[in-house]
């Protein structure tokens, strides 16, 4: 947050944002993966679609790996 609207607009244009994990210790790291995708600055990065993002979120809440990150064999394993 800027101390003014207009200082809070340059801080959004000329930084990225801050993971949710910073901002709220605790969040899941799927979670936090899947807030900042919706966040790139390049549209490329984001998600194509809202259904790609809907996707993800169920995979995310039935414990499946995310699309936005490819897990490893270990962490595969471990879910």
């Amino acid at each position: 947050l800027g101390a003014t609207p207009l200082d809070t607009l340059r801080q959004a244009r000329d930084f990225d944002p801050p993971s949710p994990r910073v901002v709220v210790p605790g969040v899941p790291r799927d979670a936090a993966t899947i807030c900042m995708k919706c966040l790139e600055r390049s549209p490329e990065r984001r998600y194509a679609s809202a259904a790609a993002l809907v996707d993800d979120l169920r995979r995310f809440l039935s414990g499946e790996p995310i699309a936005a990150r490819p897990v490893g064999a270990l962490e595969r394993g471990w879910k």
